[in-house]
């Protein structure tokens, strides 16, 4: 389903450093049709900026990116993030807007009619546990960071796409909330069918939720496997270290 092939990404330097800063170096990743695969490291290991080459939210400078059979520099980047969902923490919704206008969004921008829209909102709200006539007509800012959290879920999923992007989508959230809503997550993703890639900066989290994980450090990756594989069979010192937390903090980067 996705394909990373060499890719790598360099920014320039901070104003007082004239070393350019290697985000990402060489990658080759496939994460198989139906897998949730974890993406984790130590802060700026490249998580967050491979998740987005997915999408071309940021473009690689060498390498390819395949979603499908097509590369993803051939296709439109409007018409590519429209069959990709994607959430971000706290869910990124528009304040402005009700809670059944925010996961209806895309409805709209495709041309959907109404009662249409209507539909598919009231099923989303319905599959995430939050009522159309309690939640609906509500704003955002009515809402818990955990309902918050869920209308951004249902929102990815509006176009029903067979691929969905989550970057930190819990870690803005209480422990106690992370716990439920994650746990409420996982019970989705088994009836989904979607392949999922998530970047989390809590290794528990990423070995609960993840049919595999693949630890990033310094923009390389290290190794990708299931929590035995890393805990087990581990490629190298870092990975040791890290998965037994001996290792750099694994904060948000």
């Amino acid at each position: 389903m996705i394909q990373l092939e060499g890719v790598g990404k360099v920014y320039a330097s901070h104003a007082n450093d004239e070393r350019p800063i290697v985000a990402v170096e060489n990658v080759s990743l496939d994460v198989p049709a139906g897998e949730l695969l974890c993406l984790i490291g130590p802060s700026g290991s490249g998580k967050t900026t491979l998740l987005k080459m997915i999408n071309r939210l940021v473009e690689p400078d060498r390498g390819t990116v395949r979603v499908g059979d097509a590369d993803v520099h051939t296709v439109d980047p409007i018409k590519l993030r429209r069959g990709i969902g994607y959430v971000i923490q706290s869910g990124g919704l528009l304040p402005h807007r009700t809670v059944a206008e925010n996961v209806g969004l895309l409805g709209r921008l495709e041309g959907w009619s109404r009662d249409s829209v209507r539909d598919r909102v009231y099923e989303l709200l319905e599959m995430v546990g939050m009522p159309p006539s309690d939640y609906a007509e509500r704003p955002p800012r009515d809402l818990s960071g955990g309902e918050q959290q869920r209308v951004g879920i249902a929102r990815a999923l509006f176009l029903d796409p067979p691929i969905i992007l989550m970057d930190e989508p819990f870690g803005a959230l209480d422990p106690v909330t992370r716990s439920q809503i994650r746990d409420e997550f996982l019970h989705l993703k088994q009836n989904m069918r979607k392949t999922i890639v998530l970047v989390t900066h809590d290794l528990g989290e990423a070995f609960h939720l993840g049919d595999r994980v693949a630890l990033l450090h310094r923009g390389r990756l290290l190794q990708v496997g299931t929590e035995n594989d890393l805990r087990q069979r581990p490629t190298d010192a870092f990975v040791e270290r890290f998965v037994s937390g001996g290792a750099e903090a694994p904060v948000h980067g």
